[in-house]
């Protein structure tokens, strides 16, 4: 509810109780002006109308509430509307200001989850790079050390047929040097 709504409905409220009083003074019938309304019922006519309304009750309460909402308005329900405005107004601020926090916090976590994001990618990035740097790396190793092993096994293979061949040679020298003797001790003489 506005200010400016409360402010229409007090006039009316403060009427119906300046009016409660004439109300209960009535008895058993509900009327809000008794001292008019029983004059006109009865018929009893105690001189002009405006005689009548000078010397009611009504015209006094409503005197009465004329002279005493205006000051009350200004002394009491301007500076009460003026406290509750400002509330509503500080109130509406203090909203804004929250939402606005709320948004730079939305933003400032979006930015945060987006770069943690990209840290991690650049991180994945980064492994990758250097998984696939260690198996080249584990590859030209593998090639060098397979090369390598194979140049010495071709040296081996290399030494291993002149060390045959240089045991052949020599063992061909042997036998025929064994057939010799062998022969000279046959033949009991000496071979030429």
């Amino acid at each position: 509810m506005t200010a400016r709504t409360l402010l229409g409905i007090l006039p009316c409220t403060a009427l119906l109780l300046f009016a409660g009083p004439a109300v209960a003074a009535g008895g058993d019938s509900f009327t809000v002006f008794p001292d008019l309304l029983d004059d006109m019922v009865a018929g009893r006519s105690a001189g002009p109308l405006w005689q009548r309304l000078i010397g009611s009750e009504w015209l006094h309460l409503v005197v009465l509430f004329a002279a005493l909402v205006f000051p009350a308005k200004r002394l009491l329900f301007d500076p009460l509307l003026g406290v509750l405005d400002e509330r509503e107004r500080r109130s509406a601020g203090a909203r804004r200001e929250a939402g606005e926090a709320s948004a730079q916090a939305d933003s400032m976590q979006a930015r945060y989850e987006s770069a943690v994001a990209e840290a991690r990618q650049q991180a994945e990035g980064l492994r990758r790079e250097a998984l696939d740097e260690a198996r080249r790396e584990q590859t030209r190793l593998s090639a060098a050390a397979r090369e390598a092993s194979e140049r010495r096994i071709g040296e081996l293979r290399d030494t291993r047929g002149r060390a045959v061949s240089a045991a052949r040679a020599e063992l061909e020298q042997q036998c025929a040097g064994l057939a010799r003797d062998m022969a000279a001790r046959v033949l009991g003489r000496p071979l030429s």
